[in-house]
């Protein structure tokens, strides 16, 4: 099977629709149970207990550097490795690499992305796609998750220009 047929198939069979960021994703599970937080001056109410999806990003797309309120877990599934890439307030650059390990020792099958980081994926070079998981607790909300702005995030971290101007799309 060639690669726009592995991902053709599992558009189809995990129902993944197209993302607004680039990719296909679909959301599996929600919890029915909610949840409320003790600093109510930083959250705007009640979130879902957890929430996980699959996400596929293909050759040449990417998530943007997001700044997610809440831990998220990365999880492998198929296709090639995508490197996720964190900046913590302090500008420290972290990169990790999601994949298979048995086709090699550095990479992983599981990233954990720490709230209040700043974070990008996407594939690496050769990989015609990858499937991930993504996991939040509490679940995923859009007003969780502020994605970062070009020139702001080039301001606080000049160092990281080439990357942030290559995976920030304002």
């Amino acid at each position: 099977m060639s690669a726009d047929e592995e991902i053709d198939h599992l558009v189809s069979s995990l129902g993944l629709i197209p993302h607004p960021e680039g990719g296909y994703f679909s959301e599996q599970y929600r919890t029915d149970r909610q949840v409320t937080f003790i600093q109510p001056n930083k959250f705007d109410g009640p979130r879902d207990g957890g929430s996980c999806i699959y996400y596929l990003l293909k050759s040449g797309k990417y998530v943007s550097f997001h700044l997610p309120l809440f831990d998220e877990i990365f999880l492998w599934h198929a296709g090639g490795p995508a490197k996720i890439y964190t900046i913590d307030n302090e500008g420290k650059l972290t990169q990790s690499i999601l994949g298979n390990t048995l086709t090699n020792g550095d990479y992983r099958y599981q990233v954990t992305v720490r709230h209040d980081t700043w974070y990008a994926v996407e594939p690496m070079e050769g990989t015609q796609y990858v499937l991930f998981g993504a996991v939040v607790i509490p679940g995923w909300a859009l007003q969780d998750w502020p994605q970062g702005k070009r020139a702001d995030m080039l301001e606080k971290f000049p160092q990281h220009g080439e990357l942030i101007k290559r995976l920030c799309k304002e």
